[in-house]
This record gives structure tokens, C-alpha cells and sequence, in this order.
């Protein structure tokens, strides 16, 4: 399709939206701009839930799916609130647990904007650029950190203590909360069309390879894998996976002095795994053993996402982004009916990226994940009808 095409949207609520998914896309979990006390996100999460009140309340409408879904989170989380108050949780700790959960409020914002293809076109073009300006970003300053034209110190010291940013070894390599679009832009560029798309594609890759983080890099194999069966052409698969054998024959003289023993953190893990399920009862297993309270000796949170609903939502709380995901599924196969599949897959594949990753690390349950997911599920509902029948709303609220 054309990039010419006229969103439906006013162009202040696009322009809007932008902003918006931008500041998301490449600022990691928010806490990197600031406006006085408050994150920019925060001052923009504020914004989209009036829109969302005041788009209700001048259209008295809104998506059946996403109420039923919000009333659902509600509902679950109300009641993992109560089950923590019973078990003695502490009111703050109740308020870091809910804190990043509240996000899921913002899903019929979501749904509301994405009605149209060129909305998703702007999107998929946003997911594309963002993600390579951060891999351009990343090697750029390996590069300069390695050759000391950065002083790496100074550079320690300003990064971590933003608490976006973790350090690999003593080489220069880090981590940044935000290259979970590294994955997701991954999938946007290697499923279009053209040479610089491919190409893209495996620049970030490459970066995405140099963080040495195995959690980004077996997610994006585990879904490239399911992408590869299922639509990727032969060649590309044996030139991607020429490539990274190449590129680690490269580099890995360069990274080999700078891996950290990982025995430490698979150590933890493991007791993770033993601390949730030793502490389950009949009850807990349903519905948990509520928010803010601790999980054994680890304190409130835990990297792996799933087992932390496991023991404060329990089964119920994995229902409901299970739900989702069953959603997702259903819309690309519905996309598929009626020819729109390829519109579809990118956002599909970086959603399932998300929920592969969020099962090392919690990023589902945060802004940065969500978004993802909800574009997703916003873009599944106009791609799974057909194009001549495709209903979009005539009156849409402006934010400004």
C-alpha cells in the first residue's frame, strides 16, 4: 500500500499519538525525561486517560472487548488488593506492585485511535525508525566507549545511575531497557520489502547480539523461528543465519574477556521457581497471595513476569494475559481470511517477542510491553475485517 494514505484521525490526535509512541519507543520505562517531580509518561498517561473520559463521555461508546478487558484488570486487580490486605501487605508496597500494572488502563486509548491503515502505516514507520536510531545509537557508542574516545567511567557513573542502564563486564557493553524495540523493529523491517529493510534488519540484529543479553536474543530466535516456518522466504533464513554465524566468528574475540558468569543468576532463578511454587496452597493457586506482598526471601519483585502473577494473582491473573494472547491469535487468523496477514504479522511477531521475553524479564506488565501488546490488538481488529467493509468512526475527540 501506498504511505499516502489519509488517516481518519484529526491531524492533532495524530500528531499527538506520535509523540506519544515515540517518547515509548525510545525511552525505555520513562524515567529519562522529566517534567518537575513527574515523568514525561506520567504527564502523558494522565492525557490519554482524560481523552479516554472525555471521548466516553461525548460518544458514549466504547469497544465491547476493550471494556470487558479493563473491567476484567479492575476486577482482578481489586481483588489481589484485598487478598494482600488480608495477608498483612503493606499499603506501599501494594502501590509499587500496582503502579506499573495501572498502564492496562490505557488499552482503550489504544483501540480507540488505530482505526485505520494509514494510522498503522505511521506506526509500523515509528516502530522501524525508532528501533534503528536505537541501534545505530548503541553501536556508535560501543564503538567510541571501546576506543576510549568516551571515557567509560564518567559514562558508568551518569547511565546506571538513571536506572535504565546495565553494564555487561568491565568491556563497555551495556544494557538499556529500551532495546526491547531493538526485537520488536526487528521483525517490522524483516518482514518488508527492499534491500534497505533487509539490511536494517540485520544491523539490528547485530546490536541486538552485542548487548549479550540472552533473554533479547533467544526471544527473537524463538519467534524468528515460528516466523521462518510459517512466511519467511528460504533465503532469507540461510543468508540470517549465515550472518549471525559470521558476525559471532567477528566479534567474538572482542566479547569473549567481557562475558560475566551468568552461574549466579541462573542460581537465582532456579530459587525462584522453588520459592513460588513451594509457597502455593489451593487457594493461592486461583487467586494468589496478593499484591504487595513478599515472594520468600527476594522482597516484592522478581524478573520472571509469569511467576510473579503466579503468586500474587495466581491463576487468574495469568487467565486474563493469556485471554490476550488467544486474541491476538484469533484476530491473525481472521487477518489471514480476508488476505490481510502480511499487515498484520509485524505487530503479531513483536507481541508474541514481548510475551516470550517477559518470561525472563517483566516487561509485559509495564508500559513499555503493554504498548506493544495493545497496538497489536488495536491494529488485529481493523486488519481482521475486510478493506470495502471496514467501518471507521466519523467523529473523533481532539486531545488539544
Amino acid at each position: 500500500m501506498a504511505e499516502t494514505l489519509q488517516s481518519s484521525l484529526p491531524r492533532d490526535v495524530t500528531f499527538v499519538l506520535s509523540v506519544i509512541l515515540c517518547e515509548i519507543f525510545l525511552f525505555g520505562s520513562g524515567q529519562l525525561l522529566h517534567v518537575g517531580p513527574l515523568t514525561v509518561r506520567m504527564c502523558f498517561y494522565g492525557g490519554i486517560l482524560l481523552y479516554i473520559l472525555l471521548n466516553l463521555g461525548y460518544t458514549r461508546v466504547i469497544d465491547r472487548e476493550a471494556g470487558i478487558l479493563v473491567l476484567a484488570f479492575l476486577a482482578l486487580t481489586t481483588c489481589a488488593i484485598v487478598i494482600g490486605f488480608v495477608n498483612g501487605a503493606d499499603v506501599a508496597d501494594m502501590g509499587v506492585d500496582v503502579k506499573p500494572h495501572l498502564f492496562f488502563l490505557t488499552l482503550p486509548f489504544f483501540i480507540a485511535v488505530i482505526r485505520d491503515d494509514a494510522t498503522i502505516q505511521l506506526i509500523a514507520r515509528l516502530l522501524r525508525r525508532c528501533g534503528l536510531a536505537l541501534a545505530i545509537g548503541y553501536l556508535v557508542v560501543l564503538l567510541l566507549l571501546r576506543n576510549g574516545i568516551i571515557p567509560f567511567t564518567p559514562f558508568y557513573l551518569l547511565t546506571t545511575a538513571t536506572g535504565e542502564v546495565l553494564f555487561r563486564g568491565s568491556g563497555g557493553f551495556f544494557i538499556y531497557k529500551g532495546f526491547l524495540y531493538l526485537g520488536i523493529a526487528f521483525f517490522f523491517y524483516a518482514t518488508h520489502q527492499g534491500w534497505f529493510s533487509k539490511f536494517a534488519a540485520l544491523l539490528i540484529l547485530v546490536a541486538l547480539v552485542l548487548t549479550l543479553t540472552r533473554g533479547f536474543v533467544l526471544s527473537l530466535a524463538l519467534v524468528g523461528i515460528i516466523w521462518s516456518i510459517k512466511k519467511a522466504p528460504l533465503w532469507w533464513t540461510i543468508v540470517l543465519v549465515v550472518f549471525i554465524l559470521l558476525t559471532l566468528l567477528v566479534v567474538w574475540p572482542w566479547v569473549s574477556d567481557t562475558l560475566v558468569d551468568r552461574t549466579s543468576s541462573n542460581i537465582t532463578r532456579i530459587s525462584d521457581i522453588k520459592t513460588v511454587f513451594g509457597g502455593i496452597t489451593p487457594l493461592s493457586l486461583f487467586v494468589g497471595h496478593g499484591l504487595g506482598t513478599n515472594i520468600g526471601m527476594r522482597g516484592l519483585r522478581i524478573e520472571p513476569t509469569y511467576l510473579e502473577l503466579l503468586q500474587k494473582q495466581g491463576f487468574l491473573g495469568l487467565t486474563l494475559w493469556g485471554s490476550i494472547a488467544g486474541l491476538l491469535i484469533r484476530d491473525l487468523r481472521r487477518a489471514k481470511a480476508v488476505g490481510r496477514e502480511d499487515e498484520l504479522l509485524p505487530f503479531f511477531l513483536g507481541a508474541m517477542y514481548v510475551y516470550v521475553q517477559t518470561a525472563t524479564n517483566p516487561f509485559l506488565t509495564d508500559s513499555m510491553g503493554m504498548s506493544v501488546v495493545f497496538i497489536a490488538l488495536a491494529v488485529g481488529r481493523v486488519t481482521a475485517k475486510p478493506v470495502k467493509t471496514l467501518a471507521v468512526p466519523s467523529v473523533y475527540l481532539s486531545p488539544l
